[in-house]
């Protein structure tokens, strides 16, 4: 089993400097479009190479998301679905949304200084100070990490399973198989490089896992796979 985790591609959400979306309903940029049909051609001759099978993308419950993985779908050969799940969302705290940086400073000024240490990647988002309404990070990650496993279990009869997700949700999918597979401290948690469109990419055999790229290009992917410069 290959799973094959990335960021949606370019949206609306990424060109505002607000933080998080009221309503999860912004659209792909043209841009993101442009990106989306590039990616998806690369996935269809990664997954062609690769002799892998995919019935499904799998998304979160968002329009930016579910675009995403429609681009996909539609790249690639036979019927596949789009399923989408709301467990996948963004995490969201009442107080900051569509809220600017300058005006979330006026009001919670602390939220800032720690969110400058979490960017740096010096400070762990569980010590956060909460606001009323804000997910606790470990329910969240829970959350997340439980709808994936659902995914990877599933029936349905695939070799790869490709899932389109939030920064905040790609996150808490990697740094809960980092813990398991590299170290990462149980108690830590802290930035992950997350960018629009790249993949994370984990082989499974035998009940072993193992990351093969973490943030990366569809192209450089590619690359990989052709020249065979990687083992799985």
């Amino acid at each position: 089993m290959d799973i094959f985790l990335l960021r949606h591609f370019e949206s609306i959400k990424n060109t505002q400097v607000t933080f998080s979306s009221i309503e999860d309903k912004e659209e792909l940029t043209e841009n993101g479009v442009i990106q989306g049909k590039r990616i998806s051609d690369n996935l269809r001759q990664i997954l062609e190479l690769k002799s892998l099978t995919v019935k499904n993308i799998y998304c979160a419950k968002s329009v930016r998301a579910q675009c995403s993985a429609e681009l996909m779908a539609s790249a690639l050969s036979g019927n596949v679905q789009v399923q989408a799940f709301n467990e996948l969302l963004s995490t969201k705290s009442k107080d900051i949304l569509g809220k600017t940086k300058k005006q979330v400073m006026e009001s919670n000024p602390e939220f800032i200084r720690q969110l400058s240490l979490y960017d740096a990647g010096i400070y762990s988002s569980y010590d956060f100070h909460r606001e009323v309404g804000k997910d606790l990070k470990i329910e969240y990650e829970k959350k997340v990490c439980e709808c994936i496993e659902k995914i990877v279990n599933n029936d349905v009869k695939e070799d790869a399973k490709i899932i389109c997700l939030h920064n905040s949700s790609i996150t808490a999918v990697v740094i809960n198989i980092a813990r398991k597979l590299c170290g990462y401290p149980q108690n830590y948690y802290g930035k992950v490089i997350a960018d629009n469109g790249k993949f994370f990419w984990i082989h499974e055999e035998n009940g072993e896992q193992r990351f093969i790229v973490a943030n990366c290009d569809s192209e450089l992917l590619l690359d990989m796979i052709k020249g065979e410069i990687y083992v799985t």
